[in-house]
């Protein structure tokens, strides 16, 4: 991928940030999911707490993850990639007006490079962002790099990036929601 290709990219991702905090969801698409446990005796009120009830499946792309329950899923066309948002739909957690702020979101994106993706590569076309604490993880079975970053408030960000099936992966909440976000992911499977 070009210089000017990623730099494009990187603005687009800005752009749907700035969007999102400015004027929330331009369109969404709600899924529903069956319940699998219906014994649940999990704190709802907890965000941290809340059991993985269903599963959420995405076609387009070819994968899934365990869905928590009290939360909603949801997706939409934006930048020339696909956002996906994973909400507690009960929590106020925090006033932030970002898309993340009780959850996290999934931005997927065609990307010709194979994988994993380094801290080098991103850096290499997003030099001015912030990656530290950064090691290798595996998501569904590929190589993804998680680390800690900023938005564009100067909240504390945990970031995990991949690539699959010609398609970069920017799964990105807030710090305080990791935990709940990490055992999402690992639950997370390719077809």
């Amino acid at each position: 991928m070009t210089n000017i290709k990623i730099k494009i990219f990187a603005i687009i991702i800005a752009a749907v940030l700035a969007a999102a905090v400015i004027g929330g969801l331009v369109a969404y698409k709600s899924y529903t999911s069956y319940r699998t446990d219906t014994n649940d005796t999990t704190d709802k009120t907890d965000p941290q707490s809340a059991p993985l009830a269903a599963r959420y499946e995405n076609s387009q792309y070819g994968f899934s993850f365990g869905q928590p329950d009290g939360f909603n899923i949801s997706d939409f066309e934006e930048g020339g990639g696909k956002v996906i948002l994973v909400k507690n739909v009960g929590s106020s957690v925090s006033n932030n007006s970002n898309n993340y702020e009780n959850g996290f979101q999934i931005f997927i994106a065609a990307f010709d490079e194979p994988g994993p993706i380094t801290k080098e590569r991103i850096l290499k076309d997003i030099p001015d962002m912030s990656i530290s604490n950064e090691k290798e993880i595996s998501v569904g079975g590929e190589k993804a790099l998680n680390f800690t970053s900023q938005d564009d408030l100067g909240g504390e960000t945990r970031e995990i990036w991949m690539v699959h099936g010609g398609y970069l992966y920017q799964i990105k909440g807030y710090k305080n929601f990791e935990e709940k976000m990490i055992e999402v992911l690992k639950t997370w499977k390719f077809q």
